[in-house]
């Protein structure tokens, strides 16, 4: 949990704003931090579950959010609604 706290902060400070280079943002981070190896094995589903249970273990807690033309969406929503507000 430290690391991805860790990797916030830092993705905060060197990424936010700029999207249009955020792969290349992210690689520096994580050579950084000394990561080199990423489990993208993982289904994304149950790492958002696991994230969740996590958070909740340490005493705080979070909505995921997306920002659609705009708007900031908050809360438990699936591919589809995000589609949807896409389209």
């Amino acid at each position: 949990m430290q690391q991805w706290l860790q990797y916030m902060d830092l993705f905060d400070e060197f990424c936010i704003s700029n999207w249009y280079a955020v792969d290349d943002c992210v690689r520096k981070i994580l050579a950084k931090m000394n990561v080199t190896e990423v489990n993208k094995s993982r289904d994304p589903a149950a790492t958002l579950e696991l994230w969740k249970k996590q958070e909740q273990e340490y005493g705080f807690d979070s909505f995921p959010e997306v920002g659609i033309n705009n708007m900031i969406y908050r809360g438990n929503f699936d591919t589809d609604e995000i589609v949807q507000a896409l389209c």
